[in-house]
């Protein structure tokens, strides 16, 4: 008998983490149904994207005026000249910056 209350003495006390003792510490976020339901609402499925974008940028197999057709000849020489040009403005601020690893991309990126 003295031994099973041992036992039982020296058991770990389990708690939920909402009854958690650690001061400080965050309780888990509890989701509510009404939470789910505004959730719900906001979900738009098939709705009009001339709501959203203006009919001139908006491609026409979504609803749009906008007829673009890729060409790469035309396209790609231009994206790699604006490629580069921001590549040479980040290596400038770089060298500016002292040429040290770990510099800042925000500063880097301007």
């Amino acid at each position: 008998m003295v031994y099973m209350g041992l036992l039982q003495a020296h058991q770990p006390v389990y708690r939920s983490p909402r009854e958690s003792t650690q001061p400080g510490r965050p309780q888990p976020r509890i989701h509510h149904t009404n939470q789910v339901a505004q959730t719900k609402e906001k979900l738009k499925f098939n709705e009009d994207l001339r709501k959203h974008v203006p009919p001139e940028q908006l491609d026409k197999k979504f609803g749009g005026d906008c007829d673009f057709e890729y060409d790469h000849a035309k396209f790609w020489p231009e994206f790699n000249r604006l490629a580069n040009e921001k590549r040479a403005q980040c290596v400038a601020r770089w060298k500016a910056g002292g040429s040290k690893v770990g510099a800042s991309e925000f500063e880097l990126k301007g």
